[in-house]
Parts: C-alpha cells; sequence; structure tokens
C-alpha cells in the first residue's frame, strides 16, 4: 500500500480532495442552517407586499389579453366576441387600479401618482382601443384606397368603357370606318391596353390590401404604368388620324369622352400609389401603432415602476439578514483560505512530482530537434509521467518520419514523381541567383501535349495518368544532370536548361518533339504524343521567374495555335497573347464545366407560317469579358485545338433539346454550323452517327450547316464527308451562300438540301433593287437544283411578302424571333406566336 502510494499521482490528489470536501461540506452545513432562520423571518415580512404585486400582475395579464383579442379582431373581424373581450379586459383593468389604489392608501405609500396615472391611461386605453375596433370594421375607412378608386377613379372607368363601346358601335354601323382595319385595329389595340392596364391594377389593389406577394408591388406597379404610357400613346395615335378627318363626328365625340375618362381615371390612381407608398394605406396600423401600442408601452413601465418601488419598501423586511450575511461572510473567507492552501499543496507536489519531469523531458527533446545531442532522458518514477516521456520520444520519432514524406510530397508531383510547381519555383529562383551572379543565360520551356484530353475522354483517366508517366520518362531522360523537368500540372510540363542560348534551347525543343515520336504503348494500345512548346530565354525576356513562365506559357499557346512544334517569345504577341491565353483557358474550363449556353432562333415555313425547325447557336457569357461574339469564340476554339470539342458539346445538347422537343408532340428538326475543322475530322460522321442513337433523334431531323468558305478549304475532302452525311440521312446546307467563291458546277457536286440566303442580302432587299434581284435569281437557281431556300435576316412584313413572292420556302429573322433560350422557345411556342404569319390562301 505504501509502495502504492508514492508511485501514483491520483492516489495523492484523491486523498488531498476527499480531506478538503469533508471540511467545506461542514462549513456549508453550518451556513445554510443560519440563511434557513433568517429566510424564515423575511417570509412573513414578505406576506405583507404580495396582494399589492398580485393586483399589479393582473393589470398586465388584462393589458395583454386586451392587446392580443385586439390582434385576433384586427386579423379576424367577424369574431365580434373579441371586440367585447377587449373591453371587458381594460375595464376589468380599471377596476384593478383602483383597488390598487385603495391598497397603497392604506398602507401609506409614496406611489399613488404613479397609480393614478396609470388608471387614467387605462380610460385613454379603452377609449382609443374602441376608435381602432370600429375603423376595422369599415373597409372604406381601413382602406383609403379604396374610398379613392370607389368615388374618383369609378366614374372615370365607367367613362372609358361606354368610350370604347360607343366606337366600336360606331364601326359596326358605319361602313366607312370599315374600311379603315388599321384605325379599327387601333382602337382594339388600345382597348386591350385599357383592359390590361385595369386588369393589372385590380391585382396591384388586391395585392397590396391583401398583403399577398409583397414583392410583386414594385412589379405590377411599373405595369400598370406602363400600359398607361402605351394607352397614352395609342391615343395620340388616334389623335393624329382624327385630325385626318376620317373618324366621323360620333367617334371624335367618343374618343374626346375617353381622354376625359382617362385624366379622371389617372388622376385617381396616382392619388392611390400616393396613398400606397405612405404609412396611412392602411389606418388600424397606424391607429395601433400611434394611439394602442405606446400606452400599452406606458402602462406596463408605470406598473414596473410601482412593482420597483413596491421592491424598495420591502428592503427593510431583510434587515435582520445583515447579521447573517456577515457570518456567511466569514465561512466564505474561510473556504476561500482552504481553498487557496490546498492549490499551493497542490502546486508544490505537481512541480516535484510532474513538472520537472516534464521540463527535463521539453528540454531534451528541443535538444534534438535543433540537432544537438541528449545526454540522456530523464528517469521518472511515477506512471503518468513515465508513459508521458514513452509517448514523447514515439511521436518524435514517428513526427520526424511523416516530416520526411510530406517534404518529397510537397516538392514532387505523386503521378510522374517529377518536380512540382513548388519545387520549380524553388529551383527558378536558384537558377535566377546563379546566372545573375555568373552573367549568364538559361532557357525555359513550357510544354502542353496537343489533343491530351481527348484521350482522357476517350480511353479513360487511368490511360492518361500511365501516358504522363511515360512522357515524364521521356522527358527526364534526354536532359542533363544539371537541368530540371516539373510538372505544372494536367498535361502542361516545365523545364529549366541551365547555361544556354536561344539556338541551345531551340535544340531542346527539337530533341523532345524527337523523343515523343516513338508510340507509347499503353493498355496493348498504341498512343502518339504531340505537343507545342514555349520557350523563354534570361535575360532577354524575363528577370523574374513568374514574367519567365508567363512569357513561355505565351510562346507555347502561340506554338500551338500556329502548329508549330516549338515557338520562341516574342513580345509584340504579348498583350494579345495574354487575353488569348485566359480565354483559351476559360474556354476549355467551360466544356469541361458545361457553362455554355445555347440559343434557338425559330425556322418558319412561308407558306403556312409553321415552325418548321430551330437553328442551334452557340452562346458563351465570360465572368470578365462579358458576352463573346460567336465568330470570336469559334475562332478562338480553331486556334486553340478545342474546336472538336465545343462543335461535339454543341451537336450533343442540341439533339438532345431536339429529341425531347419531338418526344412533346413539336415536330422540329434542328441546324448546327460546322466549321472548316470539322470537315477535316474523320471521326465526324462517326460522332453523329452516336449522338443520334444516344438521344434516339431521326436523322432527318438533323441539318448541318456549312459555310462555302468551309468548303473551298479542302473541297474534295469536305465533298467525301458530306456525301457520308447525306447517306446516313442527314439533311445538309450551304450557309451564308453569296458570300464565297463556290462556283455552279462546284454547287452541283455537293449533295446538299438546302440553300441559305446570307443576311446581307435579304436584310436591305426593300432598299435596294440589286440585292432583291440577287436573292430572286438565288431562289430560282436553288429550285432548279431541287433546292429548298432559306432567306436569314429577315426584319421587316414586307421583305416577308417579297419572299413569298418569290416563292422562297423558309425565313430566319427578328421579324419572327429573336434567338431564344429553351425556356424561352417552349413559351414562345405554347404562346403560338408565330400563327399570325401565316399567309391567307
Amino acid at each position: 500500500m505504501k509502495k502504492l502510494f508514492q508511485k501514483s499521482l491520483r492516489i495523492h490528489y484523491a486523498l488531498l480532495s476527499v480531506a478538503l470536501i469533508s471540511i467545506l461540506l461542514t462549513v456549508s452545513y453550518i451556513g445554510a442552517k443560519d440563511v434557513d432562520v433568517t429566510r424564515q423571518k423575511a417570509q412573513r415580512q414578505l406576506e405583507l407586499r404580495v396582494n399589492s404585486l398580485e393586483i399589479s400582475r393582473n393589470i398586465h395579464a388584462q393589458l395583454l389579453e386586451a392587446y392580443r383579442s385586439i390582434n385576433v379582431f384586427l386579423l379576424e373581424p367577424d369574431k365580434r366576441e373579441y371586440r367585447e373581450y377587449v373591453i371587458s379586459n381594460l375595464n376589468d383593468a380599471i377596476l384593478l387600479g383602483r383597488e390598487l389604489r385603495n391598497k397603497g392608501r392604506e398602507e401609506g405609500n409614496a406611489y399613488l401618482e404613479n397609480i393614478d396615472t396609470i388608471t387614467k391611461k387605462l380610460q385613454i386605453l379603452l377609449k382609443n382601443s374602441i376608435t381602432l375596433l370600429d375603423t376595422r370594421e369599415d373597409v372604406f375607412v381601413l382602406y383609403p384606397s379604396l374610398a379613392v378608386s370607389n368615388t374618383a377613379m369609378r366614374p372615370g372607368r365607367i367613362i372609358i368603357d361606354n368610350a370604347f363601346a360607343n366606337i366600336f358601335m360606331q364601326f359596326d354601323e358605319d361602313n366607312a370606318l370599315k374600311k379603315t382595319p388599321r384605325v379599327f385595329m387601333q382602337f382594339v389595340l388600345a382597348r386591350d391596353t385599357w383592359r390590361k392596364a385595369l386588369s393589372t391594377y385590380r391585382l396591384y389593389l388586391a395585392n397590396r390590401i391583401g398583403t399577398f406577394n409583397q414583392k410583386a408591388l414594385a412589379s405590377q406597379e411599373r405595369g400598370v404604368e406602363t400600359n398607361i404610357l402605351v394607352l397614352k400613346k395609342n391615343v395620340e395615335i388616334l389623335d393624329r388620324y382624327d385630325e385626318t378627318g376620317i373618324l366621323g363626328f360620333e367617334v371624335q365625340d367618343a374618343l374626346e369622352k375617353l381622354k376625359e375618362g382617362m385624366v379622371v381615371w389617372f388622376d385617381g390612381y396616382h392619388e392611390v400609389v400616393e396613398i400606397h407608398h405612405s404609412n396611412k394605406w392602411r389606418m388600424d396600423t397606424v391607429q395601433m401603432k400611434q394611439n394602442i401600442a405606446p400606452i400599452i408601452e406606458q402602462i406596463s413601465q408605470l406598473l414596473e415602476s410601482v412593482e420597483r418601488e413596491i421592491d424598495v419598501s420591502t428592503t427593510t423586511a431583510f434587515a435582520n439578514m445583515e447579521l447573517a450575511t456577515g457570518r456567511q461572510t466569514a465561512l466564505l473567507w474561510t473556504i476561500v483560505a482552504m481553498g487557496v492552501l490546498f492549490i499551493l499543496l497542490v502546486l508544490s507536489a505537481m512541480d516535484r512530482m510532474l513538472l520537472k519531469p516534464i521540463g527535463m523531458v521539453a528540454r531534451a527533446l528541443k535538444a534534438q530537434a535543433f540537432g544537438k545531442e541528449i545526454s540522456e532522458m530523464p528517469v521518472v518514477k511515477y506512471a503518468e509521467t513515465r508513459g508521458l516521456v514513452e509517448a514523447f520520444v514515439e511521436m518524435n520519432r514517428q513526427i520526424h518520419s511523416r516530416q520526411v514524406d510530406l517534404e518529397h510530397q510537397a516538392t514532387h508531383d505523386g503521378l510522374t514523381s517529377l518536380p512540382n510547381r513548388v519545387l520549380l519555383d524553388d529551383r527558378l529562383k536558384y537558377t535566377l541567383q546563379l546566372s545573375k551572379r555568373n552573367r549568364k543565360q538559361f532557357g525555359l520551356l513550357v510544354i502542353d501535349l496537343d489533343n491530351f484530353k481527348e484521350v482522357n475522354d476517350t480511353l479513360g483517366h487511368h490511360v492518361g495518368d500511365a501516358l504522363l508517366q511515360d512522357v515524364g520518362l521521356r522527358l527526364d531522360r534526354i536532359l542533363r544532370d544539371i537541368d530540371t523537368v516539373a510538372r505544372l500540372g494536367g498535361d502542361e510540363f516545365a523545364i529549366i536548361i541551365q547555361d544556354c542560348d536561344e539556338s541551345q534551347a531551340v535544340m531542346v525543343a527539337e530533341k523532345i518533339q524527337t523523343a515523343f515520336e516513338p508510340s507509347s504503348r499503353i493498355n496493348e494500345l498504341d498512343l502518339y504524343v504531340s505537343a507545342s512548346i514555349g520557350i523563354a530565354l534570361y535575360p532577354q525576356h524575363g528577370t523574374d521567374g513568374a514574367s519567365l513562365l508567363r512569357h513561355a506559357d505565351i510562346a507555347m499557346y502561340r506554338a500551338k495555335q500556329n502548329h508549330y512544334d516549338y515557338s520562341v517569345y516574342n513580345e509584340n504577341d504579348d498583350d494579345y497573347s495574354i487575353q488569348r491565353l485566359e480565354l483559351a483557358n476559360d474556354l476549355r474550363q467551360a466544356l469541361e464545366e458545361n457553362s455554355l449556353s445555347i440559343q434557338y432562333q425559330p425556322k418558319l415555313n412561308l407558306l403556312s407560317g409553321n415552325v418548321s425547325g430551330v437553328e442551334a447557336l452557340i452562346r458563351w457569357n465570360h465572368r470578365k469579358f462579358g458576352m463573346i461574339p460567336a465568330e470570336d469564340l469559334v475562332e478562338l476554339a480553331e486556334q486553340t485545338g478545342q474546336i472538336k470539342s465545343l462543335t461535339l458539346w454543341v451537336l450533343a445538347n442540341a439533339i438532345r433539346q431536339c429529341a425531347e422537343w419531338n418526344n412533346q408532340g413539336n415536330d422540329l428538326a434542328v441546324s448546327v454550323n460546322l466549321s472548316v475543322y470539322n470537315l477535316k475530322d474523320t471521326e465526324l460522321v462517326h460522332h453523329v452517327r452516336e449522338l443520334l442513337e444516344k438521344y434516339q433523334l431521326e436523322e432527318s431531323r438533323l441539318c448541318l450547316e456549312i459555310t462555302e468558305s468551309a468548303m473551298m478549304a479542302n473541297p474534295l475532302h469536305a465533298i467525301d464527308t458530306l456525301h457520308l452525311l447525306n447517306k446516313m440521312g442527314v439533311n445538309l446546307a450551304i450557309d451564308d451562300y453569296g458570300t464565297g467563291f463556290s462556283s455552279l458546277a462546284y454547287l452541283k457536286q455537293l449533295p446538299v438540301d438546302e440553300l441559305k440566303i446570307d443576311k446581307s442580302f435579304v436584310i436591305n432587299m426593300e432598299r435596294d433593287e440589286d440585292d432583291e434581284v440577287i436573292v430572286r435569281s438565288t431562289v430560282d437557281l436553288a429550285h432548279n437544283l431541287g433546292l429548298r431556300v432559306t432567306a436569314e435576316g429577315v426584319e421587316s412584313e414586307l421583305v416577308w411578302c417579297q419572299l413569298a413572292n418569290m416563292g422562297c420556302d423558309d425565313v430566319q429573322g427578328y421579324y419572327m424571333s429573336h434567338p431564344l433560350s429553351t425556356n424561352e422557345f417552349n413559351d414562345w411556342i405554347k404562346r403560338a406566336e408565330y400563327r399570325h404569319f401565316a399567309l391567307p390562301h
């Protein structure tokens, strides 16, 4: 037992704690007994004040119940019993106030003046509450805007409605007016606008009074104002017709009445808006804030003051507790002294048995951390501290092992084991310092693998990772020991070539391209690697690491853009390349994150007016540069080798959406534009077939549009690709016809189904006879060759009619619809807004 007592700190602390607890319990019992006796004496004194406090609290309760009943009645005025509850509660509170006054007079208290004030305010509150309840029951007093609508705006509405009725009656009776359809349609438009304004106003009034949707109030108010402006504009147009004298006296008189009613109704409407923008749009709320809530708050504060005064007056009942408090203070000081003594004893024991051994361990570990020799670890006899020393020793060993691993992981790429960007930056700084001191040059190469994304997407990331490992090994083998090759991330690598000029850096770039020529054998597949290399030299192209890396990156993108094996940095390309570099990187990310969008512009059949199809148009709203024009986007994708990915993205989304529309019962086809680079892609036909099968869309529902310039770039290969697509059943169209240099003989060889006339000829056709002749000739030519004709850029009814007379098949342009998002197109076709474009049979 003695041995156990010496070896365990817990037993030491347990015995000391038991002794201290025993002393504290004894002292606490004595203090509690003394407090109990004093409490009994004070309780008898407190009973004398209980009645007054209870009356005060009952007044509080009656006030709260009256306030609750007021709120219930304001919400549901048909529950008249709550009106009686309010009056009853306040009358009871007044009676309780008088009773409290009588109690105070009997005891001779000094708070009688506050009680009198409470009684008077309760009487005022009762009067104000009755006024509020009466207001809630009268809807025209409750909502001043309703009174304005009923008294000021209603006569104006009646005048307007009667004016429109008289006008249309005259149109029915007067044969002369029937011959002026434009005037009739203008009156119909004015009447419809008036009905929209009146309907929106009613929604606005109902929403404001019923508080159905507060967020919609501003929108509804703007809707009324917009319709009012449109109506005024329509009336101005009708006034101009009136000046021509074609309206007749009866219609002129009705038009004057219409304007008179508009003035009356608009003035009333502005008065309603002014009321709704003020705090008096609902009078019960105003009365509640001004006449009810403040008085309740004042009465509550007075009652709290009375209760405080009652509490203050009871302090004399506790005079006898002062002596007990003194005794308790002495006991507390005794407990504090014992606690201090216990703490000192514990500290002394901890210093001897715990802190000194731990300090010795800490000094030993610190010496080891700084590489100093440790004389010896301390010998400890207590189990707790001995375990601590052993744990510290083991922890130190594991930390050292993990630190080594972490340092390697922090500076090397986990996939290729090459140095990463962190270690590259460190060696770049060292090389800069060394080159500055020795006045020597060095080169920095940035390498980006071509079409690596396609390897990942087609064969999987495991194949892409194996390919990156093989690339890392090839780069490492061709370099000297003093050079550094690092993986920057993704498919980008960087190389520091020590002590080299431009010609030597170019030689290294050529060696790299040579090293990439043999195929990489991965999973029984032979994969060929090509790369774009950018070269920056110190000090010609930069004197710090960031500049050299940026300039080498720009040179790399210049090489990729021009399909060079390598490119040396040229400062003339800097500004342009920086933006293109950012856009190229962001485009790759946008394709991966599916953050591009497609808008669809409808194509309408001229004869029936029905929607025959849509053209898919790519859109990119860049977070920094805003909306990127489609032409710039396609050019960027072509120059950075991303045109295939971009086209496949558009094809997949357009085909999927078209299939969805057709499954919903919409008979639609979709057109997608192809680039010259797409026609060079030997896998284009395969990808198109896969997407059509995936989304189960008929081949005839897809139309691929190719410009003349795209076909002329490589006409033989283009014809072969087009024949394969045509054989599959996909429709083909020549886009922007008339802007290229294709001949009629060449046009006859193409397996196309449709010819689209460029909008530059169509848009000015109504003013330029030459353009009209060109368009008419093109329509006749296409029909003679058995092709359908679509005219782009139709922006007016006159051009629509001219094209119909020429026998054009389909049209596309802003006159029918701007390009629309998917949701906008769904709404547009549901509303059947295209129906009115059909020509009369």
